[in-house]
């Protein structure tokens, strides 16, 4: 059953953290990442949410994908704004967040030919990449950030009330959240309620380039 963050709890990212948070607050390893209010403030990773479409998202929470990309015409996230330690909420477009993992090595690209023929040559394999479009339809990209996922984990279905059409998006508020006492919690949501939205999630035309939203023009 997927449940849907009550849109009296701020903004939406803070209440995506507020469910994470409530799914693995009994996690001895993913309970400490999520930067909610707690007595002592202490260094907290930077989350991201980066939006997947099959079979790619299914490749990295089976461990078959282990290394993720995102290339762009432009300077824009993660490009220059993820780095080792960072976590990464897994969502599938137009659905829900279903896993998150932790960030590893990360090279970050101005696209050349020597770091093209790089890119293709050491991580291929690593990518997942079994078909030559999924390079064609990169080729306009000067810019990739390549990642090494690790401590992958599915988690229940969360819904969050993103409301764009960006393919990564990194927090930026470094407070700690506060929890509400009784989060309100309606696992009766229509599951169709994003794609009713003024600016429709991502649409698979958009995403057909593969396991990345490469396009932030």
């Amino acid at each position: 059953m997927i449940n849907q963050v009550s849109e009296s709890m701020g903004n939406w990212f803070d209440r995506l953290l507020v469910e994470v948070h409530g799914v693995l607050e009994h996690d001895p390893y993913w309970k400490s990442f999520i930067p909610l209010h707690c007595e002592e403030e202490k260094h907290t990773p930077t989350i991201h949410l980066a939006i997947f479409v099959e079979p790619y998202l299914s490749y990295i929470l089976e461990g078959s994908k282990t290394v993720e990309s995102r290339f762009t015409q432009r300077r824009t996230p993660p490009f220059d704004k993820v780095n080792q330690g960072d976590i990464i909420l897994l969502k599938l477009s137009g659905g829900p967040v279903i896993g998150i993992c932790e960030v590893g090595d990360v090279w970050h690209y101005h696209l050349d030919a020597e770091s093209w023929r790089e890119i293709k040559n050491d991580y291929s394999n690593d990518l997942k990449v079994q078909d030559p479009e999924f390079w064609r339809d990169r080729k306009y990209a000067s810019f990739a950030t390549l990642m090494r996922i690790r401590k992958v984990k599915s988690i229940p279905p969360i819904r969050c009330a993103k409301r764009d059409r960006r393919g990564w998006v990194t927090y930026n508020n470094r407070k700690r959240i506060k929890i509400p006492s009784n989060p309100i919690r309606d696992s009766q949501t229509n599951d169709n309620q994003e794609s009713n939205l003024k600016y429709p999630i991502e649409s698979a035309q958009q995403m057909k380039i593969g396991d990345e939203n490469a396009w932030n023009p």
